[in-house]
């Protein structure tokens, strides 16, 4: 696939202003400044703190293979935990609470050491099909095949209304204090890093390991890998440039999980949101509000 164009702005027009500052963000971000591999070692942590259906397994599974984990994990709480050979811990979870209480516990035996938080974006209208039929009716009616086309668009677009408290709490409860934390201006600035850099951007975290305000800060010593689910087919080159001989592995693609209804799911992902939908979405969040506009929604 090919990475989104991402307007600097809701206008039509470039200003000098916004092309002064494009070529800012493009002087200051320096690919050459990417963690290598050699950026693990013993007692390194990987925390996969991703929105649901935006490749949390994916990811997740790429860090667990390269790191030969096995089956060595525990359910703790929301938070699905790793413990891999050379006191490596990898995490993964749709809970920012818990995810930042298990990181917590896992830098504590060495609190000196490297760790990556590892988070991702998805277009709102692929993303929202995927969340129906993941959590939503669509789940059920995956092998329905009595269903009409227009039955299904419509029980879609009552589920977004009847849910949009919970879709709202999960476009805006992981994504955007992770950016925050990391001293992430913008969705917009980002996304110019992502097309620079072909599908990601790559954050330290602002605060100084010797500093008294860093001591009990989770993410010290952390930076911050953002991917983009458009990009995905980019990942193995991506995350070569973390881990060694790992494998990035999909999955099954949904129509081919739910072949009954697959010109029906194509409905729903092509499907435009009204702007009292899109309403209920947002709420009065600006950060929901600027992940529709980075997406020309």
């Amino acid at each position: 696939s090919t990475a989104t164009t991402i307007p600097l702005s809701t206008t039509t027009t470039t200003t000098t202003q916004q092309v002064q500052h494009r070529r800012q963000l493009l002087r200051i971000y320096d690919p050459r400044s990417i963690v290598h591999k050699a950026f693990f070692q013993q007692g390194s942590v990987v925390a996969v703190i991703n929105t649901p259906k935006c490749g949390t397994d994916t990811l997740a599974n790429a860090f667990v293979n390269s790191f030969q984990c096995g089956t060595n994990y525990r359910n703790i709480g929301q938070v699905l935990q790793f413990d891999c050979p050379e006191q490596v811990k990898v995490l993964r979870t749709h809970d920012f609470e818990e995810g930042i209480e298990r990181l917590i516990d896992a830098k504590s035996l060495h609190p000196d050491r490297k760790c990556m938080i590892v988070t991702a974006i998805r277009n709102p209208q692929m993303w929202l099909a995927s969340l129906y039929m993941q959590t939503g009716e669509g789940y059920s009616l995956c092998n329905e095949d009595g269903i009409t086309r227009e039955d299904f668009v419509q029980k879609y677009k009552d589920w977004i209304v009847h849910s949009s408290k919970n879709i709202h709490h999960a476009i805006t409860s992981i994504r955007p204090p992770l950016l925050n934390e990391f001293g992430a201006q913008s969705l917009a600035d980002e996304f110019i890093k992502m097309n620079t850099n072909k599908g990601y951007s790559i954050l330290n975290h602002p605060s100084e390991a010797s500093s008294p305000a860093a001591t009990n800060n989770p993410f010290t010593n952390c930076q911050l890998l953002f991917l983009r689910m458009e990009d995905s087919d980019r990942w193995p080159q991506i995350l070569a440039n973390f881990i060694p001989e790992h494998s990035v592995q999909h999955s099954p693609a949904r129509t081919d999980r739910c072949p009954a209804i697959a010109s029906h799911y194509h409905a729903i992902k092509t499907y435009k949101l009204t702007e009292d939908e899109k309403s209920l979405l947002i709420g009065d969040s600006a950060d929901a509000a600027e992940y529709f506009q980075v997406y020309s929604m």
